[in-house]
């Protein structure tokens, strides 16, 4: 039996030729070629979502190239789940989710033969989901934080430990029979990125990149206010005799190199704001982000 996988925005895999849902979303769909036998189709859906994206980056005065890449993105992300479904009827393989990190040894979690989500290694880890803000426990089945505390580690244990991760936790045993709880509907990380005036994203690697490389700075905290302008605000770790002026000016330097960054500042929709802060004090239970806040009702009057 040849099995199909559709790339598109609605997403399906065709085990089944004559089922009738198959056949009918195979109708709006086109062939693109094939994969190690498999045969790989594109949603009429999502060549409408790459006019969208093109006419309405023209139409908010950004290049096409930027919704065109956005829609890269998308297909890709698309591409990488519904490759993995394509190649598993293919192959006659079945494909088990995982999730994990270094701080956890890697193996977190791991999905069943039931696929309802990733059981969790809790003879090792004590999972809890949070508020991503307040860092309050999140309602039961809400989506949130994932926070781990290592049970029997003795070298570097961890207490609840905010790894950045965002799903939900499901209480109720699996239909394998395991009474595990489950992490599912993974929804990105907290902090990934901030979308600034112009279209373009804001990313904490990005800022790495622009401030590691100066010797000074040894660490820093990136805190992004909305607003018109946004604010910027880096506490900056520094070793005491390079904490003087000029070290701050060459963060405000580097930062307007950044092709986002500067373009942003020369535009007056970000503004920068850097203050030198003690490394303990930048210290966190949690792995590093940016932080985002949106801009308060008076901020935005004011």
């Amino acid at each position: 039996m040849t099995a199909s996988a559709t790339i598109g925005f609605i997403l399906f895999l065709i085990t089944k030729p004559s089922c009738e849902y198959n056949r009918a979303m195979r109708g709006w769909s086109f062939p693109v070629g094939r994969f190690f036998g498999v045969e790989v189709r594109i949603h009429a859906f999502f060549l409408l979502l790459l006019a969208m994206a093109i006419s309405l980056g023209s139409f908010a005065g950004s290049s096409t190239g930027r919704g065109l890449t956005l829609w890269l993105l998308l297909l890709f992300a698309v591409a990488v789940r519904e490759g993995a479904r394509a190649l598993a009827a293919a192959w006659g393989a079945e494909v088990f989710r995982h999730w994990g990190m270094t701080e956890t040894g890697y193996g977190g979690a791991v999905d069943c033969a039931f696929h309802c989500g990733c059981h969790l290694r809790e003879d090792e880890l004590l999972v809890e989901i949070v508020d991503p803000d307040t860092g309050a426990p999140a309602p039961a089945g809400a989506v949130g934080e994932v926070v781990v505390s290592t049970l029997r580690r003795r070298g570097a244990p961890l207490l609840r430990y905010r790894t950045g991760d965002l799903a939900r936790l499901i209480e109720a045993p699996c239909p394998c029979g395991s009474a595990l709880r489950r992490l599912v509907g993974f929804a990105g990380r907290v902090g990934a990125g901030a979308l600034l005036p112009g279209g373009d994203t804001l990313t904490l690697p990005r800022l790495d990149e622009a401030l590691f490389a100066l010797e000074a700075v040894s660490d820093f905290v990136a805190v992004l206010d909305r607003g018109a302008p946004a604010t910027l605000t880096l506490s900056i770790a520094a070793p005491a005799p390079v904490r003087v002026a000029a070290t701050l000016a060459a963060v405000r330097a580097r930062l307007a190199e950044d092709p986002i960054v500067g373009a942003a500042l020369r535009a007056g929709a970000l503004r920068v704001e850097a203050a030198f802060a003690d490394a303990v004090a930048l210290s966190s239970p949690a792995k590093r982000r940016l932080t985002i806040r949106e801009a308060t009702p008076c901020a935005q009057r004011c």
